[in-house]
């Protein structure tokens, strides 16, 4: 089996984008962690993978695929 870790890119919000959080919270009721995902897919153009139900409100502004 090969290694992955080699392949896994560790990113974070940016600076700027911090301060929408709150606003997400405000606009879509998700919480801390979720606006920080939601945020963070939106600014990298990326797909959240999961069971949380919350981010329905959500998937047509980003991309979510529900397990």
């Amino acid at each position: 089996m090969e290694d992955t870790l080699d392949k896994i890119e560790i990113i974070t919000l940016s600076k700027e984008k911090y301060r929408e959080i709150i606003d997400v919270y405000n606009q879509y009721k998700l919480d801390f962690d979720d606006s920080y995902q939601f945020l963070l897919a939106q600014e990298n153009q990326m797909t959240i993978v999961t069971q949380d139900a919350d981010f329905k409100i959500v998937d047509k502004i980003i991309s979510i695929q529900f397990l």
